[in-house]
């Protein structure tokens, strides 16, 4: 079962809008879960959605569909509807997700999403209204009678459950106490009412659903016993002093230091192919999910024609750092979202192939990288499976830390790995496919060192991708470059022209993570209250209230490029207008003298460096000492600093 999620289906009752259900949908649907799931949220008195047909199917030809059944309606008095109904669906929710080993994502989708809707009425809709379950007080006598587990061919009864989970027994008396388990007393503490009690009283149980959903239980199919007692006694191999693993799958842990690196390089070189290969070996350590190559280039266009257009994100973790991946597209028509992936980045791996030697996006990626700030890389020769000739592969590691030393890098000490990416896809030839990984990523952590991040500064994260949840609101994710930012905090969105809008913050998601705060390296995505996903566009950046401003006029210091670095083979004029890129923001500009330069109709020759006050086509937030790169007609035509504000 692992890897692929079953058909599950629920017995009991749920009444809910049109809208809200609407929007669960949604939020399933659009969580981009790795698997092809099919889901059935249904019922014997089960899912009542007003003015929905019944059965009403849903299909999407990623996951495939989406069936939800409406097999009778539940009536039911008011009084019959109470809030420990409520706390019994969030336990039964956790305790049937417990049982898969699922992938984060659909945990992620169901639990997180789900779980959250279904227990508080969603702000966000007009016509949203409460969830009511309908049960006793009691939960035992839930009416969510029993959870299909199709996969297993066994049924898991809520009681069974909760009994086969030794968290609570109950007490019979008036006052409904649940007793704890004196062997779970130290483990679980948190679910205590005080620090000598080995009591739980209702409002504990709330806290239960989240560690059930984190405890993962592995499953085989065919089984036809109770698959909790199955999976406690056959996989985890306990005895009375059970424990259940807490792998919180839905928590970002920051366990180790974060550093973001990505692949960079010149198209059809095998920047995605290695990208998918570390996920592989990583995976075999249990340090990653793999990503096939086609789950990184993910849009449609993007598989028609084999490269990558927009930066993709991908994680994985070695034995010492976590890190965020960025695979960059290569193609020089796409090299403005390579600026914003690379504008990301503390260190790069430069994927150079070996049967090519360096090519001109070689040159230009290691340029801008040079100019957005990256200090270290490290260099894989890949595809070394298609040459022969040993001193081939010698003149391409040559040619390679020359180019190193010309635009900066210490290209004599910058480790060069030579291997090939598909044959460690493939599983073949370890000796150039898997173990050279290995050695990459060895190097990747000795040779790209650890950023000191600025958590002392006011919050900034620079908007690289913008996304809708219905019923939840407008995401905006992005690398954070400085500060912490926690839950429910008020922040302003600044640039891109008009005025500063204020938000607050609802929800950070890390890596589809849940997180208590962002900080300073964090790819991270912000749930944003009231604000719609066309207000929010790429470059804009989210800051802590008063501390960033968005200007239009400024002076920059530049370094013109000259014909052999890729820029210009002619000099420009002032009121010379190409793109100016900062941060994740590209805008038109116009570039002039000061006004006290002495000689205003000089030519501007390649090689030169020059000061000159740009003049941009709507504002963005820009900052002293913040870095530029100036482009034209498909080539990078002066890189530089942010000197000084004008206005």
């Amino acid at each position: 079962m692992r890897g692929k999620v079953p058909e599950i289906v629920c017995a009991g009752a749920l009444q809910l809008s049109k809208a809200h259900f609407l929007a669960i949908v949604e939020a399933i649907m659009t969580d981009q879960v790795e698997t092809q799931p099919v889901f059935g949220l249904a019922s014997s008195g089960l899912v009542r959605a007003d003015g929905l047909d019944n059965p009403y199917w849903f299909s999407d030809a990623r996951f495939g569909p989406l069936r939800v059944y409406d097999l009778q309606k539940h009536n039911a008095s008011a009084s019959q509807s109470r809030a420990a109904g409520t706390v019994d669906l969030d336990i039964a929710l956790g305790a049937a997700l417990s049982l898969y080993d699922a992938k984060t994502a659909v945990y992620s989708a169901l639990t997180g999403k789900l779980a959250k809707s279904l227990m508080m009425e969603l702000q966000d809709l007009d016509s949203a209204r409460p969830i009511n379950t309908y049960g006793v007080d009691s939960p035992v006598a839930v009416d969510l009678r029993a959870w299909t587990l199709k996969e297993a061919q066994s049924i898991v009864h809520v009681s069974d459950v909760l009994k086969s989970v030794p968290i609570l027994t109950r007490h019979p008396g008036p006052d409904q106490t649940y007793y704890f388990p004196e062997h779970l007393i130290a483990s679980h503490s948190f679910l205590l009412v005080g620090e000598s009690e080995i009591t739980a009283k209702m409002p504990a149980l709330r806290a239960v659903a989240p560690f059930l959903r984190a405890s993962r239980h592995s499953l085989r199919a065919g089984s036809t016993a109770n698959p909790l007692q199955f999976a406690i006694r056959h996989q985890q191999n306990v005895g009375a002093a059970f424990n259940l693993a807490r792998t919180y799958a839905a928590v970002y842990e920051r366990s180790k230091p974060h550093v973001n690196i990505g692949t960079i390089g010149h198209v059809d070189h095998g920047k995605t192919t290695l990208s998918a290969a570390i996920t592989k070996r990583q995976a075999e350590k249990g340090l990653a999910n793999f990503l096939e190559y086609g789950a990184i280039d993910k849009a449609p266009e993007e598989r028609k024609r084999g490269i990558t257009i927009s930066s993709a994100h991908i994680e994985y973790s070695t034995d010492n750092r976590h890190y965020s991946h960025v695979d960059c597209p290569g193609h020089a028509d796409y090299i403005k979202n390579m600026i914003t992936g690379a504008a990301n980045m503390d260190g790069a791996i430069i994927v150079v192939a070996a049967s090519d030697g360096q090519m001109p996006q070689t040159r230009e990626h290691l340029l801008l990288a040079r100019q957005v700030g990256v200090q270290k890389i490290v260099v894989f020769v890949n595809k070394i499976d298609a040459i022969e000739d040993p001193e081939m592969l010698e003149l391409v590691e040559m040619e390679m830390r020359e180019l190193l030393n010309t635009y900066g890098f210490e290209g004599d000490e910058t480790p060069v790995i030579m291997g090939s990416a598909l044959m460690a896809m493939e599983g073949k030839r370890e000796d150039i496919g898997a173990q050279k990984i290995d050695e990459l990523l060895k190097a990747v952590d000795e040779w790209i060192p650890t950023p000191e991040r600025d958590l002392d500064k006011p919050f900034l994260m620079s908007v690289e991708d913008v996304f809708s949840i219905a019923g939840r609101g407008t995401v905006a994710s992005g690398r954070v470059e400085r500060g912490v930012l926690k839950k429910d905090s008020e922040v302003e969105l600044v640039g891109k022209g008009g005025d500063v809008i204020k938000t607050k913050v609802t929800d950070i998601e890390t890596f589809k993570k849940s997180c208590e705060e962002s900080r300073a390296g964090d790819n991270s995505g912000l749930l944003l209250r009231g604000i719609r996903r066309e207000d929010v566009r790429r470059g804009m950046v989210v800051c802590k209230p008063g501390t960033v401003k968005s200007h239009k006029k400024f002076m920059v210091s530049l370094y013109v490029l000259t014909k052999d670095e890729g820029g210009r083979h002619t000099g420009f004029q002032e009121n010379y207008r190409p793109q100016m890129y900062l941060r994740t923001a590209d805008e038109a500009c116009a570039l002039f003298f000061p006004d006290d330069a002495e000689d205003k109709t000089r030519m501007v020759m390649p090689g030169d460096n020059v000061e000159m006050v740009a003049t941009l086509h709507n504002p963005l937030a820009v900052e002293a000492g913040q870095r530029v790169n100036v482009r034209e007609g498909g080539r990078t035509v002066a890189t530089g600093i942010v000197t000084r504000i004008i206005e």
